[in-house]
């Protein structure tokens, strides 16, 4: 009987499950590498943000005519920021500003700093708007996840700063890798 020539059953598995393996180790390195790729966005939209935010503080919101502690030497507090974000805000004249002025009042950070990878609405604001508890009792551990950068202002009484002059601040991410909790705090401790 003439032999033949091609595969036997046994060879065309052993490729396969050979093929399947090699799939699967490079789909989770990619998926790895695509992890790594938002974090290392996420860090570096963080820092231009808390960049940002010290800028601010050493030129004050000039697209305010009051309240008064939107000068230099004032971190922003929750009120201020909500104006930025276009929230209407009483004790601000204007009131509201159309869209917000967010990059304008935090010079240097630009739109897409304020997008978490993968989302188009903005992902920043303050860790509370009214009736917060005192600053960094760890109520940012619950709330905070990996599509938002929320920002705690702390005034002289450790408190968060709603409508007062704010001394320091502290900048909250997770980072999607591992869960962990990230923390950028002011200059000006």
């Amino acid at each position: 009987m003439p032999r033949s020539r091609g595969f036997t059953v046994v060879e065309v598995v052993i490729v396969m499950v050979i093929m399947a393996i090699l799939l699967t180790l490079t789909v989770i390195n990619l998926t790895g590498n695509q992890v790594n790729g938002r974090d290392a966005e996420r860090k570096a939209d963080a820092d231009a943000i808390a960049r940002g935010i010290e800028a601010r503080y050493r030129q004050g919101n000039g697209m305010v005519t009051s309240p008064s502690y939107v000068a230099p030497g004032s971190y922003p507090s929750v009120n201020e920021i909500q104006h930025m974000l276009g929230q209407s805000v009483a004790t601000f004249a204007p009131s509201q500003v159309t869209g917000g002025y967010l990059t304008d009042g935090l010079p240097g950070t630009g739109k897409n700093n304020f997008l978490a990878p993968g989302l188009s609405t903005t992902a920043f604001a303050p860790l509370c708007s009214a009736s917060c508890q005192p600053a960094e009792t760890g109520a940012v551990t619950a709330t905070t996840t990996k599509d938002t950068y929320y920002y705690e202002p702390i005034d002289t009484g450790g408190n968060i700063c709603i409508n007062t002059s704010c001394i320091r601040f502290n900048l909250y991410y997770r980072l999607e890798k591992d869960g962990t909790l990230q923390t950028i705090r002011s200059e000006h401790q």
